[in-house]
């Protein structure tokens, strides 16, 4: 029974020991696990940022197209714009010179017709 008395507590130690790894196993596979849960949403929160993040990027391209477009518009509208100011100048001219060529014409007129007058007026 002496020679089994060390060996029952190197036994006891080991049993001990044991126990001690079964229950530090068992917190380091609660650890494991609740690390997993973890990255499984962290995972879950990144494809939702990752979608979010593509919506923004879908808007901004939307956003910049439209700006494009508003700008090409602009420049349509300013060159329409100008020619419209050129003819509107071009007219403006014409109509100038179109009265500055009828006072011309009222003035020969308003002389023909003095000159007319003045002419019964020598034949009666």
């Amino acid at each position: 029974v002496r020679e089994l008395e060390p060996l029952q507590l190197e036994l006891a130690d080991v049993r001990a020991t044991c126990q001690a790894m079964r229950e530090a196993n068992t917190q380091l596979q609660q650890e494991v696990d609740r690390c997993r849960r973890e990255l499984r949403d962290t995972r879950r929160h990144l494809i939702a940022a990752e979608d979010k993040i593509r919506e923004k990027d879908d808007i901004i391209s939307e956003t910049r197209q439209r700006l494009f477009d508003a700008n090409e518009r602009g420049a349509k509208f300013e060159d329409v714009v100008k020619e419209q100011s050129e003819v509107q100048n071009a007219l403006q001219g014409r109509l100038q010179s179109t009265r500055e060529l009828s006072v011309v014409s009222e003035t020969q007129l308003r002389n023909l017709r003095t000159s007319l007058g003045a002419s019964m007026e020598s034949l009666r």
